[in-house]
């Protein structure tokens, strides 16, 4: 009897285990990047205690930011899905476009945050940045998932 239920139980909990999960990558996944903006800067509002005019400057800094972010995932959706991989030098391009916007974005937000605001947030930015390089580093070598 007691293997019976052992069995029964690795049964369903392989069964389980093995079901296709669905889910979202990001939760701002479905969202235009508009909304994208509101709800991230409503977030850095409560975080960082920004004043209503800082507010309204970081929105539309954070709008910029969305739609360029919308137009690269858009490029590589469509760069995975054509199953082209871009050469050397459009990856050098692209990588260095990347790296001058995020350098302006980062001279906007020291203009508009206070010194201790920009502190807080660049702490929270490299401790993003840790977490997202702790994430890739575990799913290094492993299988992806298929994401519905």
């Amino acid at each position: 009897m007691k293997k019976i239920m052992t069995i029964i139980l690795i049964g369903f909990t392989v069964f389980t285990f093995a079901q296709e999960r669905s889910y979202t990558k990001s939760k701002f996944n479905n969202f235009s990047p508009e909304q994208h903006a509101i709800l991230l800067t409503k977030r850095m509002a409560l975080s960082l205690d920004l004043s209503s005019v800082q507010q309204k400057q970081i929105l539309k800094i954070n709008k910029k930011q969305a739609t360029i972010r919308k137009k690269r995932m858009e490029m590589y959706k469509t760069m995975k899905e054509s199953s082209t991989k871009p050469t050397s030098d459009e990856r050098f391009k692209m990588i260095n476009e990347r790296l001058d916007n995020q350098l302006v974005f980062h001279k906007e937000m020291k203009n508009i945050l206070t010194e201790s605001q920009f502190e807080q947030w660049n702490n929270f930015q490299k401790r993003k940045m840790m977490n997202t390089s702790k994430k890739r580093s575990q799913y290094k070598g492993k299988p992806r998932r298929k994401i519905n």
